[in-house]
Order: C-alpha cells, then sequence, then structure tokens
C-alpha cells in the first residue's frame, strides 16, 4: 500500500471487506491501514538506515555496511565560505519558522470529483473522508481509484513542505545544493544560479 520512498500509496481492496467493515467504516479502515503501513515503513527505513550510536559489527569497531574510509585534513575555510555559512545560518532560521508555520497549518485535499477528502497536519495523514452517497455506490475499482488518487496528493504536499519553507532562504539553498549528502531532502536548484 506505501512505496518505500513513503511518498505514494496505492489502495486495494480486498475480497469481502464489504461484510468486514461496511460502507460507513471503509474510511478509518484506509486511514488505520495506512497508519499501520507508514509504521511498517518507518521500522524499514529504520532498520536500513543505523545511527551513529548504532552496535558495531563485533570486534572490527566499524558500524555494519560501512565502508571504511581515511579521513583527510580539512583545508581551513575562505572568508568568503564563513561568511556563506554565516548567511546560510540566518537563512536556517527562517527555514525553520517557515517549516514550523507549514505543519501547523491543516490541508485538505481532494480526489477525484471530490468524493474523498484526506486532512494533512503535521506533514503527515490525519483524517480521510468519503462522500457519503458515493462510498454507498461506488463499484470496488473507483473507490480504489478515488482513494488512491487523494493519497498520493496528500502524500506529495506533504513531501513538498521542506522544499516550500526553503523559498526566500537563498544562502542555505545555496549551501545545499553544493552539499547535497548533508540534506535530507532533495534541495531546489540554486536560484541565483550557482553563485
Amino acid at each position: 500500500m506505501l512505496h518505500a520512498s513513503g511518498a505514494d500509496a496505492r489502495l486495494e481492496l480486498l475480497r469481502g471487506w464489504r461484510p468486514a467493515v461496511g460502507p460507513d467504516g471503509l474510511g478509518p479502515a484506509v486511514l488505520e491501514a495506512f497508519r499501520v503501513a507508514s509504521l511498517a515503513r518507518l521500522a524499514a527505513w529504520a532498520a536500513d538506515h543505523p545511527t551513529p550510536d548504532a552496535p558495531r559489527a563485533a570486534g572490527t569497531g566499524i558500524a555494519p555496511g560501512s565502508a571504511h574510509r581515511p579521513v583527510r585534513p580539512a583545508a581551513p575555510p575562505t572568508r568568503e565560505a564563513v561568511a556563506e555559512l554565516g548567511r546560510a545560518f540566518r537563512d536556517l532560521r527562517e527555514f525553520s519558522l517557515q517549516l514550523t508555520a507549514l505543519m501547523r497549518t491543516p490541508r485538505t485535499v481532494s480526489g477525484p470529483g471530490r468524493a474523498v477528502l484526506v486532512q494533512t497536519l503535521g506533514g503527515q495523514i490525519v483524517d480521510l473522508t468519503l462522500d457519503p452517497a458515493w462510498r454507498r455506490a461506488a463499484i470496488d475499482s473507483d473507490l480504489e481509484h478515488r482513494i488512491t488518487a487523494a493519497l498520493r496528493t496528500a502524500l506529495q504536499q506533504c513531501a513538498a513542505m521542506p522544499a516550500q519553507a526553503l523559498e526566500g532562504c537563498p544562502d542555505l539553498v545555496a549551501v545545499l545544493v553544493r552539499n547535497p549528502a548533508g540534506s535530507p531532502f532533495a534541495p531546489p536548484a540554486d536560484p541565483r544560479g550557482g553563485r
């Protein structure tokens, strides 16, 4: 149901769902299935991305799966680099404020025909509402299609929040573009043309 990236979903209704949950229970059942899939996806991601404090492979002193590379001493930072990082640090505060505002704002997206409404808050899906008349009359393939479309739109909207929060933070974007490994998401293109 939930793609490995966590930014896409697909609903598949199993045979016998109607007597099991009933038409009125479909929205809550889908929401619960999505929560379970989200937790499973998070657990799988955590298993694939151990923290620096994760147990080391026995006797090696190296985390499992990590490559041992010699560390070269870094060149001293230039005055320009220090100034750029200072500007990026100021942008970081703005980014944090913008992201917090976006996360605190509830948003509602709809699927085709507005038969499905999905509400998000804090970058997560928190509610799913189905139009009662449509829900009772719709065939399974239409239910799957419209619910999937609404879930996908909501997930894409949640995934876009960090990039939205970066708007107006050109110095932070410039640093992230040059150092993409330090960013937990794909930064937008440098609006200053790589200044």
